[in-house]
């Protein structure tokens, strides 16, 4: 069955746990902003509650991302570094890369080309 795509205020998470890794994969698609993130927020601490401080969030799929919504991965950064961890964002959007620079988040958070380079910066932390 097709699925519609997401409108201007949907986001979608899709969630894939790489056990083995200890590593939670996230997809975005949709608008992460101010309505949408703290969907992201919920799914990144239930990540963290289930003892997952090794998040790749593949952005791929983003169209657009407010301030609130890089927000949610930069305090997601900082709390998977308290235990050891990392959040690494993975086919940054152009939309999303204009705010990353704007907000200057391309320089603090670890960021990857494709699944590949993602994973390999995920088990090196």
């Amino acid at each position: 069955m097709a699925r519609n795509a997401p409108s201007s205020k949907d986001l979608v998470i899709g969630k894939e746990v790489l056990a083995a890794d200890g590593i939670v994969l996230l997809r975005l698609d949709g608008s992460l902003s101010s309505y949408t993130f703290d969907q992201l927020e919920n799914t990144i601490q239930e990540a963290f509650q289930s003892g997952m401080h090794k998040i790749i969030v593949d952005a791929g799929g983003i169209d657009y991302v407010s301030s609130a919504g890089a927000g949610v991965l930069m305090n997601a950064f900082l709390q998977a570094q308290d235990h050891h961890g990392k959040i690494i964002v993975m086919n940054l959007s152009v939309s999303m890369r204009e705010t990353f620079n704007i907000l200057n988040l391309t320089s603090v958070i670890p960021l990857a080309a494709n699944r590949e380079e993602a994973l390999a910066l995920a088990k090196g932390a």
